[in-house]
């Protein structure tokens, strides 16, 4: 498991703020963890730390996944327009993204497949 500690190491240090003063300061009272242990580490001490640090760790998660949605898998034999209410999410992600980036004939195409994702649904 060393591969994801260093992952997790890299992670805090690239996202830390370096404020030693709060990193002194935060200290979970079961364990002994400090906040600097926490981002050296990537580990928390004890289930305590998650409420201690929990500022820290919704930093490092939205760094890891910016979209906090889980898309997850499908089972084979689901209802089709489950599959499709997904595709029509992941569309409608394309469109707003393309738009944002100026691309409107790719807009105008995920628009049109969209249109027609709809009204199969």
């Amino acid at each position: 498991m060393p591969q994801i500690e260093d992952f997790l190491k890299n992670i805090f240090a690239f996202t830390s703020d370096d404020n030693n003063s709060e990193e002194a300061s935060l200290i979970c009272p079961q364990c002994g963890t400090s906040l600097s242990d926490f981002k050296n580490t990537g580990k928390v001490g004890c289930s305590n730390c998650y409420s201690i640090f929990k500022n820290e760790l919704k930093n490092y998660l939205h760094t890891v996944n910016p979209k906090p949605v889980h898309v997850g898998k499908i089972p084979k034999n689901a209802d089709t327009n489950i599959v499709m209410a997904r595709d029509l999410r992941e569309l409608q992600d394309k469109l707003q993204s393309a738009v944002s980036l100026e691309e409107y004939e790719e807009a105008a195409h995920i628009r049109d497949e969209i249109k027609a994702l709809k009204e199969k649904l």
